[in-house]
């Protein structure tokens, strides 16, 4: 399965990284941001499929830390908001597994972003 989306020598070098220490957040924050500028408006080199398998796994290492879910919760509203609303479903399935992860420590504000996106989604305004 990795084998889809690790595409050069900087991802392997990333890998690598991520193996001798998993829990280095400034290594995967690095990742991710390469990442993310391979999927800039200049370059559609890396698919937003890839970027989510990223944040995923990256999560899986941080599961209650709520600054790391919500920095990939707005990554993804940009992104559903760039798309026209083709990740909605995506983006509540996060709001959902972050407060399951967290376990309503300081959950306000995406209970709050939770319940506007739900909301719009089924034009409930």
């Amino acid at each position: 399965m990795i084998n889809n989306y690790i595409l050069d020598d900087e991802d392997i070098a990333f890998e690598y990284e991520l193996q001798k220490d998993p829990t280095s957040s400034l290594s995967w924050n690095r990742y991710i941001e390469t990442w993310k500028e391979q999927n800039s408006k200049d370059s559609k080199r890396r698919p937003i499929t890839h970027i989510i398998w990223l944040y995923n796994r990256f999560l899986e290492q941080f599961k209650d830390d709520l600054n790391f879910w919500n920095e990939f919760i707005t990554w993804m509203i940009q992104i559903n908001t760039v798309t026209q609303g083709k990740y909605t479903e995506f983006v509540l399935h996060l709001h959902e597994k972050c407060l399951e992860n967290i376990r309503n420590r300081d959950s306000e504000k995406i209970c709050i972003q939770y319940l506007k996106i739900a909301t719009e989604a089924c034009n409930l305004a």
